[in-house]
């Protein structure tokens, strides 16, 4: 088989060269087919400090019950054990059960780490000291 590429130049394409970069502008992990929808958010506090927060769930979920973790270690990270279209294969396993049974999960990043706002203080105060 023979392949040629003036049939591609007339219809007007651009001709591929080895050095034209392969990258592309978008790349999307989760695709039509998955059986999961993931979203990213912004939530914002009370103080107005938004706290990036992750939601996955099966698809076709509705008024589930949620289960919230907040974390200081990577809210994005703990959603993406492994490049995978089934949500069992994406989170942790002890969530698998949770998500099968269609619980709502969500991640939340706390204070100041990660892609969350404000500022994180190992410790804050139990109460103010009145003077």
């Amino acid at each position: 088989m023979v392949f040629s590429s003036a049939a591609g130049l007339a219809r007007g394409d651009v001709p591929v060269t080895p050095m034209t970069p392969d990258v592309v502008d978008h790349y999307e992990r989760v695709l039509p087919s998955a059986d999961y929808v993931r979203r990213e958010l912004m939530v914002p506090m009370r103080d107005g400090v938004k706290l990036f927060t992750v939601v996955m769930m099966k698809k076709g979920v509705q008024n589930a019950p949620i289960l919230l973790s907040r974390t200081p270690y990577d809210a994005s990270g703990q959603t993406g054990r492994v490049a995978s279209q089934r949500i069992v294969d994406v989170l942790e396993v002890m969530d698998a059960e949770f998500v099968e049974d269609g619980y709502i999960r969500v991640y939340q990043d706390i204070r100041g780490m990660h892609k969350s706002e404000g500022e994180w203080v190992l410790n804050r105060p139990l109460f103010r000291a009145t003077e």
